[in-house]
């Protein structure tokens, strides 16, 4: 079986994210300590990408990528080790422009060390020397993030050239949600060369939950973002114990997207 070794220090704690992608063959990534005590694994069946995010104490630390079943493979793969900010920083983000009109799709992560409310992305768009040409801003998908919680976001507007983007983040402070679980998900042809992601979603807790919607994350070979899509639930508010329908469109050309993530949205 063929193994690849990788070692890193931190010298304060922090939340990390490590990711194993554009995998040629099923592989397992392991976080191990100095002396190789296994602490975590991600081992999704296939060649998605594998990722962890762990919040880790100061020390060494070493990454072990293995491939499943004695495999292997000489095509090259991708290894990414990032130190998270604190605050809710954006995890990956990708921008697309059809005309005048740009799309920004993204993930911010809760890394405050307790539970947030709902975070508001901004982009603000610049020149190639650095002058501001737009700005856009909204709200991600979630209203409340525990603690090393994800959701995504979705930006749209009217922007001129640019060069580069900067995108900032903040937080508001976390107030009640219901509890709220993706029961089931089919997929089906959709117009276009699109699919239609089907589903329903239960209210597993003791409140009535309003405005119930479903997001869904699509995510390149190296666990980037490649789009977002949400869609509310019918009906939208769901008494303890009740099921709502939903139906996200999935885009035309992510037919062979490596791995989906589900979220969603109850506002009280």
């Amino acid at each position: 079986g063929d193994e690849d070794w990788y070692r890193f220090t931190l010298t304060s704690a922090r939340r990390v994210v490590m990711t194993a992608g554009n995998l040629p063959a099923d592989a397992r990534l392991e976080l191990r300590s100095t002396c190789g005590t296994l602490l975590a694994a991600s081992d999704h069946a296939g060649t998605r990408f594998e990722q962890l995010v762990r919040r880790l104490k100061p020390g060494t630390y070493r990454l072990r990528v293995v491939a499943d079943g004695g495999a292997r493979a000489d095509q090259p793969y991708i290894v990414r080790f990032r130190q998270l900010a604190s605050g809710a920083p954006v995890l990956s983000s990708r921008a697309t422009r059809s005309g005048s009109q740009v799309r920004l799709v993204g993930e911010v992560i809760n890394n405050t060390g307790a539970a947030a409310g709902r975070v508001t992305v901004t982009a603000t768009f610049l020149s190639a020397s650095g002058k501001t040409v737009a700005t856009l801003q909204g709200l991600a998908f979630a209203d409340r993030l525990a603690d090393g919680a994800v959701t995504p976001f979705q930006l749209s507007g009217t922007v001129p050239a640019y060069a580069a983007v900067r995108l900032s983040t903040t937080a508001a402070a976390a107030t009640g949600a219901p509890s709220l679980a993706v029961t089931s998900l089919v997929y089906s042809p959709g117009p276009g060369g699109t699919t239609l992601e089907q589903g329903t979603v239960k209210n597993t807790g003791s409140t009535t939950a309003r405005s119930v919607a479903v997001a869904r994350t699509w995510y390149g070979a190296h666990g980037e973002v490649l789009d977002v899509g949400w869609s509310s639930a019918a009906p939208s508010m769901l008494a303890p114990g009740e099921v709502g329908a939903f139906t996200v469109t999935r885009p035309a050309g992510l037919a062979t997207l490596q791995a989906t993530a589900t979220a969603w949205r109850a506002m009280l």
